[in-house]
């Protein structure tokens, strides 16, 4: 994943990434009565998903 209007990736600008939806619709109806926060993410994304970029370095953001 590359950054617009840049060649370089989010964790050369000391983002990290985040996955925040996963766009499997069997997962709203849990999502909606109990939010998860996102979840540190470091292999390749392969599909449509949401993704949060933070400078915070945890394994959850809270």
């Amino acid at each position: 994943m590359r950054c617009p209007r840049s060649s370089r990736t989010p964790s050369e600008h000391r983002f990290h990434v985040w996955l925040a939806n996963d766009y499997d619709p069997a997962s709203y109806p849990a999502a909606l009565r109990k939010p998860v926060p996102p979840v540190r993410w470091r292999g390749p994304v392969t599909e449509m998903t949401d993704l949060v970029l933070s400078r915070v370095d945890a394994e959850q953001l809270t």
